[in-house]
């Protein structure tokens, strides 16, 4: 038992709705013949059903479909309590929706009988709906492979059948079969289950004929089958007892046996040609199975059949010619005709035709016979044509009745060619077989044919490219005037024997009873194992029968004939191998029939894993669907087959030409094209030049089927990976196209090419005719609408109502009787570039049906118009907006039972409504939504239930609005219950409720860059997420973009994760009610549509230009104001009014606009008033913005009278003249401050929680005053904020009501205390730190880069109302987190935080710099105090790229040499730049240039040249505007790979100069020193000396004295490093004093080694002012002096000198003494001793002068 369930267990597949699996069974390899796939539903979808789709794809595929909840492995029918289904080949199973539940496990059985390869899907469809005399559309894709179609009948009573006609319009593309199913009710039906099964007539139709009981049901299911791209046209038509036909109108009749179809035809009105222009009436009856019989009778409508004047029973069919000698000779009008169609088999098929001829010049249709009667004497000719590019044989057969008739056949080369008497009576002596003048004639009595060869070449080489015949008929010499002779003429046009190719389909149409012969052969030594000749009927029932020795097998002569599956087989295991030689097949037509033919060879077991050695391993891609394919690998092939038999004549074999083409980016690929599948590309027939293939229509070896291979590039070096591409084709350069209402078209159309399209119309409907072009502007594709008698209309927008008033329908419905028909719209389209484009027609309906998530687009109506939808989920919303009028939204909830009819047509009022909408604050935008607990009380999910939401959208304003304006004014609805698709360039107003997604669908048809950007409105922060194919979370996306206020994703060609086509879902979520605007870019061209009052954000890179396109409906002056919170943009405006003037404004110099301000631009802010000359109403103005750095910023169009809408966080700026006012509208739930930077001018802001401030009470109203040369004469700053207190029993609108009492220019920007500052790269944010707030916290974004990067924080102290800073000043402690959840609400508990990686920190005096390298994404910084009393700071977020120069607000840099730091800074007008660098330790240079470009590779227009004893400083004057600066590190002194430096810019009147220039060091900047016996440097220099000049005096406020010391190598001799703020060594040392004296001295203690000396300076820094403008600061340095170590040994030995000399000295003279008394005692010894001794006192005495001599020496040198 355990044993047994192995298999089950391992074969289980747990799937995904929508996602395709594609299996492979093989029995020989002993694997089980089916597999179980397991589903368990997360979601019911209201009025869906499951559709479950098995598709063969290996021609002898056959899978089966078992579903069940309770046996885990269905196998058999048995098994599957919920449905089976076993077709031939495709298999869909509908589970219909009351059966599906959710938490519950549907197991899902395919089972196969033999090798199968198969692919499964399953997924969600909703049913269509139509009634009787109704017309419905659709095409089958990858979402929609079940056509379910509910018909809800209401018959008035007098009609006695219902016919649906279903038609696949391109059944010539497909390879398998199609059905279609009915049942009565609600049911779904299936191949073993239905009460209804369509039957097969000509062209891909199947009809159901419904009559008698089962009339009177009122509802039935249809369900269509058929593969992926199958086009499909339902039409249901209801008839009484005899059916109104028109003339040249086919119809399809299906009988059972035994019974009998009615027709009426009235011809009055072409009488007049029947009798005077010798015309005649064709009643045509084709059969396509079965056969019936035809009876005509002109006038009066006879009693039984007998009666009838004209009749033909014949199996092949009938052209029934009625001519006036035959109505004149039986004595009647002939003005009306009935018609009778009785059935003679069980079931008959058949097209019925009635046409008027011209008996001498009627046309033959081949392979399709054609009778007549013959008066006396009377000759009928019939054309036919000839075309194709093979030699056929032509078959030409007479067969007659009663009396004998003959032939003649000619070669014409012209229309007005026919037989004539002549040619009856010099038939001999014309008789030719040369091809260009044939002529044939019959001569023996009864039945004749005559035979001829067509000349391919020949008749290719004529103008026509066809040759022209003509056949005569004239009666025999013996037929009296009285009689008729009546006869059949057919033409068949068939090749000799067509050869089949190895694994090839061949496919054609086959008329009912003929027969197609074709040839394969296995050569000698071949080695075939198996050999399969198989036969896929796709409509029609073809028979197939095989010989070896008998050339045209037939049911009599056969040694092989297919049964049930189509195959015959040769071979195989059990026969050996495959016989060589000829097999000749015969298919013949037991009915009509479409097939294919394949002959298959297998050689080795193997072969089936052949790459392209069989047609089932392609993909087939059809017209008007580029088909997008991602390799998985750098060895993946892309395999793809177009069938080209959809686009041939099927009568005259005629042909077009195709063009085949691979799209990709990048030369990757090889693009090869064959006739057969073909394992080896390099023996393909084709191959593409510059990724593009050709096949011409005249080609001699033209291909049914082409099967395309497209190989990578072997390149060296190797690709790691290849990129994506699309493959398309188009087939005929004249061809028309047709369209499906509401479906959209997908092409690409070269530059000069033109296309054609038709979409057909049967009423009065408006029709919208929508053209999009991707990634290009409207123009880049032209477009001609065109209908009836009407003159061409140009498509110069993207959209253009056609008024279904003005379709005229003389031509398509000729009679009363006839209340439904088709005629058509003609668009063609021209390419002026080569470019992407999609094509939808969709209706205007009085009462439309709205698509979830499918906006319609619609004039604003006179009063209101109406909608209506069906209930699919839990909730709905409905969405109004329009930029011109109020729109009010009123619905009602509708219940029905499954049974019930189509929804009344009583739509709700204001009175009536149960729901009415309410206003959104932005401009015209209405919304309704309608609850789960509004559908649950009406019952609209309980089973046999269901709803209908009626609609309808009242104008507010009825007032009489001018006509010209009124053509202009639309709207827009749509409704959503998950999603909402959003369209490129449109502007859409969304809300977010509390901790929920809003989702959009969007699509992307090919693989182009595009950008989505989300707006606040308001207060909240909403984040976009984006994700293909499935809806985002948070913790499910592909791309995301959460950053503060304004959100932005560019997905680029090429992505990190997907190729960009396809469908893509986008999630904006809010964790507080909020709303938003949103906005999709296609391509690479930033333009957007903006509209009055509503605020657009965008970030655009550095050099890039952005358009946006204002409509100014309103007659009214408005400001365009430009806001940024870093960078300068500026702005240039031009004005268009067509799509033409819009593309050439597209393509102009931003200087050649027509208001561009001296070519200059402007920065901030212009005007558009009335008296501007290039003002209008109804006009557009496009505001192009260009920037120079990467720069985010708000653009706002804001009407004068109109209130300005503020988001929070997002600055706006604005300029007001005097005594002029601007009104401000917030809308928050909590408290928040307002942020004011006033440049210019005093204004006065009175604010109040309300919507709305009123003159009246404008002084009860709270307000802050500020005044800008106030503030700057008090010292102060020009921003300041103020904190608004929430009242929540009041109004959640804030109204700001600002008041200029003087011309201001002013900043203006609103800050929510339930969300943190977020920081911007390079823009410096001030801040105050108290005691209390205990962290202050911000947040940023660090890039979209995964790999790690570079990031700085740097933090300036503000404050200098203190003097030893050294002493007092405590940087804060910074501390920065990256979050993994990236979490923007701080408050919130769901947090991830991780340490940004810190690899660099310096503080300074003033600063605090601190370097991280970290990962992408958003981070948080916590600044806590150290300091006791509250300290005012500005912090700035650096990186690698460009950081903003702010004024007066120093800027550390701290990096390797040759590293060039580009710097922005704005100047103002009349100020210029005043630069100092602090040198730390390094040679800085400093470069300036108005070119950006130009400082980053180092060319400049001016730099800052080194001073000796003085800072790098100087000036920089370029005049107003954005201005660039370079800093750049020369050389690091002291050994060191990295130095800083500090650079400051600070702006200054331009008279004034370098206050540098007014100071210098007392005496030169020389220093005097001295080392005490402690080691301590005593420094002695002179005070700062201030110069006069000119009168321009700079008067210091103090100098601080700096002693700088540094201790280093001995041999080092670089300079010393007398950075202040920024010490790049740790040796540094700064000794501070302010002195006021004339003598100064500055000491430090010193401690060094041996090896090192101590190098030292005095730098002074003057504080120093002009005419009250500002403080600057000015340093100043001393001359460099240095102590080493043999200094103080020197100084060591001096101290030992001072004291051992006395000693010495006293010592010395001790000594003296003591000899000096010796020697008085030695002389009084020599005395006596020479009175003694006598003579030896000599010799003593010179001993003692010896001794003398001794110390006298040694004396002399202890004193030296």
């Amino acid at each position: 038992m355990i044993f047994l369930l192995l298999p089950t267990i391992f074969a289980q597949t747990f799937i995904e709705l929508g996602k395709t699996y594609q299996e492979m069974i093989r029995p020989w390899q002993g694997e089980a013949r089916y597999r179980i796939y397991t589903l368990n539903l997360t979601e019911i979808i209201e009025d869906a059903d499951l559709v479950l789709v098995a598709r063969a794809l290996n021609s002898r595929g056959d899978p089966n479909i078992y579903v069940s909840n309770k046996n885990a492995v269905p196998l058999l029918k048995e098994d599957a309590e919920i449905v089976s289904c076993a077709s031939r080949g495709l298999d869909i199973c509908i589970v219909d929706k009351s059966l599906l539940k959710t938490n519950l496990t549907y197991y899902i059985g395919v089972v196969c009988d033999g090798f199968c390869r198969f692919s499964f899907k399953a997924m969600y469809d909703k049913e269509k709906q139509m009634t009787n005399n109704d017309d419905l559309e659709f095409r089958f894709n990858q979402s929609d492979n079940a056509g379910i179609v509910s018909i809800f009948n209401n018959l008035t009573g007098t009609e006695t059948s219902l016919d649906i006609i279903v038609e696949i319009r391109n059944v010539f593309e497909l390879e398998e079969a199609f059905n279609s199913y009915l049942s009565i009710g609600s049911s779904k039906p299936n191949s073993d289950k239905y009460n209804y099964k369509g039957v097969d007539g000509f062209g891909g139709i199947q009809v159901i004929s419904i009559s008698g009981q089962d009339l009177n049901e009122k509802l039935f299911t249809l369900v269509v089958e058929a593969q992926e791209g199958a086009l499909i046209s339902i039409r249901t038509r209801c008839y009484g007892l005899i059916r109104d036909i028109n003339t040249y109108e086919s119809v399809e009749v299906t009988l059972k046996k035994d019974s009998s179809q009615i027709f009426k035809i009235e011809i009055s009105q072409y009488m007049s040609d029947i009798y005077s222009n010798d015309e005649a009436i064709n009643f045509s009856l084709s059969p396509f199975s079965g056969y019936a019989y035809l009876f005509v009778n002109p006038d009066t409508q006879p009693p039984i059949l007998d009666s009838y004047r004209f009749s033909y029973k014949d199996s092949i069919g009938d052209d029934l010619v009625i001519t006036k000698k035959e109505l004149e000779a039986m004595k009647v009008r002939g003005d009306v005709f009935y018609i009778v169609v009785y059935g003679v088999t069980e079931i008959s098929s058949s097209m019925l035709k009635v046409q008027l001829v011209n008996k001498n010049n009627m046309l033959l249709e081949l392979n399709k016979p054609t009778s007549g009667k013959l008066a006396q004497k009377e000759i009928i000719s019939y054309q036919f044509r000839l075309q194709g590019p093979k030699d056929h044989e032509v078959q030409i057969s007479l067969k007659t009745f009663q009396q004998n008739s003959d032939m003649i056949v000619k070669q014409c080369d012209n229309y007005d060619c026919n037989v004539t008497q002549d040619d009856i009576n010099k038939k001999e002596e014309k008789y030719k077989t040369t091809q260009g003048q044939l002529f044939l004639y019959s001569q023996s009595q009864g039945d004749d044919f005559l035979v001829f060869n067509f000349d391919s070449a020949y008749c290719n080489s004529l103008f026509q490219k066809y040759c022209l015949y003509v056949v005569g008929i004239y009666p025999d010499e013996k037929l009296q005037p009285d009689q008729f002779a009546s006869y059949q003429i057919l033409v068949t046009f068939r090749e000799h024997r067509k050869r089949l190719k190895e694994n090839t389909p061949y496919k054609e149409f086959l008329a009912k009873d003929l027969v197609s012969y074709f040839k394969f052969t296995i050569l000698e030594g071949d080695n075939a194992h198996r050999l399969s000749f198989i036969l896929t009927p796709i409509q029609g029932q073809p028979q197939m029968y095989i010989s070896q020795t008998e050339k045209k097998p037939s049911k009599d002569s056969f040694e092989a004939a297919s049964g049930f599956d189509n195959v015959i087989n040769f071979g195989g295991r059990q026969q050996g191998p495959v016989k060589p030689g000829d097999y000749y097949i015969a298919v013949v037509g037991q009915t009509a029939s479409i097939y294919l033919l394949t002959a298959q060879v297998f050689r080795q077991w193997t072969d089936f894993q052949t790459v392209g050695k069989y047609p089932w391993q392609y993909i087939q891609i059809f017209e008007g669907d580029p088909h997008f394919y991602k390799p998985n690998s750098t060895q993946d092939i892309g395999l793809f087959k177009i069938d080209l038999n959809h686009y041939k004549d099927q009568q005259y074999d005629y042909k077009q030409n195709v063009r085949i083409e691979l799209i990709c980016d990048l030369d990757q690929y090889e693009l090869y094209a064959s006739d057969q599948p073909e394992v080896d590309a390099s023996k393909s027939r084709w191959k593409a030049i510059n990724n593009e293939i050709l096949i011409d229509q005249m080609d001699k070896e033209y291909p049914q089927i082409v099967y395309l291979k497209i190989v990578p590039k072997q390149i060296d070096p190797p690709i790691v990976s290849y990129q994506e591409y699309n493959v398309l084709f188009q087939v005929g350069d004249y061809k028309t196209i047709d369209l499906v209402i509401g479906q959209s078209y997908y092409d690409y159309i070269k530059a000069n090419q033109i296309m054609y399209f038709q979409v057909p119309y049967h009423n009065h409907q408006n029709l919208i005719v929508q053209k999009q072009v991707h990634g290009l502007g409207q123009l880049a594709v032209e477009a001609i609408i065109q209908y009836g008698s009407q003159s061409d209309f140009m498509l110069d927008k993207s959209s253009l109502v056609v008024n279904g008033s003005s379709l005229e329908t003389d031509n398509c419905k000729p009679t009363p009787q006839q209340q439904y028909f088709f005629c058509y719209i003609y668009i063609q389209l021209t390419g002026k570039q080569n470019a992407s484009f999609s094509l939808l027609v969709y209706t205007d309906s009085t009462n439309l049906e709205l698509q979830e998530g499918y906006q319609i687009v619609k004039k604003v109506p006179e009063f209101f118009d109406k909608f209506y939808f069906y209930v699919s989920y839990q909730f709905a919303e409905i969405i109004v907006q329009s930029i011109y009028t109020q729109l009010t939204i009123y619905a009602t909830i509708e219940v029905h039972t499954n049974t019930s009819n189509l929804i009344s047509e009583d739509y709700p009022t204001a009175e009536t409504a149960q729901i009415q909408s309410r206003a959104r604050q932005y401009y015209y935008d209405s919304s309704l939504f309608i609850s789960q607990d509004n559908l649950e009380q009406q019952k609209c999910f309980e089973p046999g239930f269901r709803c209908v939401i009626k609609v309808s959208v009242y104008r507010n304003n009825t007032d009489k609005i001018d006509k010209e304006k009124e053509r202009y004014m639309e709207y827009s609805i749509v409704y959503k219950s998950r999603f909402q698709p959003i369209w490129p360039n449109q502007q859409t107003i969304g809300a977010c409720e509390n901790n929920t997604y809003t989702y959009y669908q969007l699509d992307v048809p090919s693989n182009e860059t595009f950008m989505i950007i989300v707006t606040p409105l308001g207060d909240g922060d909403p984040d976009l997420y984006l994700k293909k194919n499935q809806l985002p979370t948070k913790d499910s996306y592909d791309f995301c973009s959460a950053q503060w206020a304004g959100d932005q994703l560019i997905i680029e060609q090429g992505n990190r994760l997907y190729d960009n086509a396809g469908t893509y879902y986008i999630g904006v979520y809010s964790a507080q009610n909020m709303t938003f605007t949103i906005q999709v870019r296609f391509g690479n061209l930033h333009y957007y549509r903006v509209y009055s009052s509503v605020p657009f954000n965008i970030i655009l890179q550095a050099g890039g230009i952005a358009y946006f396109d204002f409509l100014n409906y309103d007659d009214r002056n408005f400001r365009i104001l430009l806001s940024s919170n870093n960078g300068r943009p500026k702005m240039y405006i031009d004005t268009y009014t067509t799509e033409n003037e819009l593309q050439n404004s597209l393509n102009k110099q931003l200087t050649d606009f027509n208001i561009n301000n001296n070519k200059n631009g402007f920065n901030n802010y212009y005007q558009i008033d009335r008296s501007n000359k290039f003002y209008a109403s109804n006009i557009h103005f496009l505001v192009a913005v260009t920037v120079e750095v990467d720069t985010d910023f708000t653009i706002l169009i804001n009407p004068v009278s109109e209130p300005i809408y503020l988001t929070n966080n997002l600055i706006q700026y604005n300029e007001l003249a005097q005594g002029e006012k601007q009104m401000y509208k917030y809308f928050i739930e909590g408290n928040f401050e307002v942020n004011v930077d006033l440049r210019e001018g005093r204004i006065k802001l009175h604010y109040i929680q309300n919507d709305t401030i009123t003159e009246e009470g404008l002084n009860d109203v709270k307000y802050e005053l500020y005044d800008a040369d106030e503030i700057r004469s008090k010292g102060g700053k020009l921003h300041n904020f103020f904190k608004v207190e929430y009242d929540s029993k009041k109004s959640y609108v804030y109204t700001i009501l600002v008041v200029s009492e003087k011309a201001s220019k002013f900043d203006l920007w609103v800050r929510s205390y339930k969300t943190q500052q977020e920081l911007k790269v390079g823009v410096p944010f001030a801040f105050w730190l108290l005691k209390q707030d205990n962290p202050r916290v911000f947040m940023f974004r660090l890039g979209a880069e995964s790999k790690k990067q570079k990031f700085s924080v740097a933090i300036t102290n503000n404050n200098q109302d203190y003097t030893d800073r050294s002493k007092s000043l405590q940087h804060p402690i910074v501390e920065v987190l990256r979050d993994e959840k990236e979490n923007t609400v701080y408050e919130d508990v769901n947090h991830e935080y991780y340490k940004a990686a810190k690899i660099e920190e310096v503080s300074t005096e003033l600063s605090h710099y601190v370097e991280f390298e970290d990962v992408a994404g958003l981070y948080y910084i916590r600044i806590s105090t150290q300091a006791n009393g509250n300290q005012e700071y500005t912090i700035t977020i650096g990186d690698n790229l460009i950081g903003v120069l702010a004024p007066q607000i120093p800027r550390t840099v701290y990096g390797a040499p040759g590293f060039i730091h580009p710097w922005e800074v704005y100047i103002p007008y009349g100020k210029k730049l005043y630069v100092t660098v602090e040198l730390c330790g390094g040679q800085v240079g400093v470069y300036g240039s108005k070119d950006k470009n130009k400082i980053k590779i180092g060319l400049f227009e001016k730099s800052l040249d080194h001073a000796h004893n003085k800072m790098l400083s100087g000036f920089f004057d370029p005049g107003e505007g954005v201005y660039y600066i370079g800093s750049k590190l020369l050389k690091a002194y002291h050994n060191q790979d990295k130095a800083a430096y500090e650079i400051m810019g600070q702006l200054m009147d331009r008279d004034k100069d370098d206050p540098a220039t007014y100071f210098e060091p007392g005496e030169e900047g020389e220093l005097t020193w001295t080392v005490d016996e402690n080691n301590y440097l005593n420094v002695t220099f002179s005070p700062i000396t201030q110069l006069e000049r000119d009168g321009k005096s700079w008067a210091w406020q103090r100098v601080d004295y700096y002693l700088v010391t540094q201790i280093k190598q001995v041999d080092d001799e670089s300079p010393i490093n007398y950075c202040m703020r920024s010490p790049s060594s740790p040796n540094i040392r700064i000794i501070k004093n302010a002195l006021y004296k004339n003598n100064t001295v500055l000491g430090i203690q010193l401690d060094f080694k041996p090896d090192q000396q101590t190098q030292f300076s005095v730098v002074a820094r003057v504080y120093t002012s002009n005419d009250n403008f500002g403080q600057f600061e000015v340093n100043l340095n001393y001359q460099q002096a240095y102590v080493n170590f043999t200094h103080l040994q020197n100084f060591r030995m001096r101290r030992i000198f001072r004291y051992v000399i006395p000693i010495i000295f006293i010592i010395g003279v001790c000594l003296i003494a003591y000899l000096w008394n010796s020697n008085r005692k030695l002389k009084k010894m020599q005395n006596y001793r020479q009175y003694k001794l006598g003579l030896n006192m000599k010799c003593k005495i010179q001993k003692i002068e010896s001794n003398l001599y001794q110390i006298t020496m040694l004396w002399n040198q202890l004193q030296k």
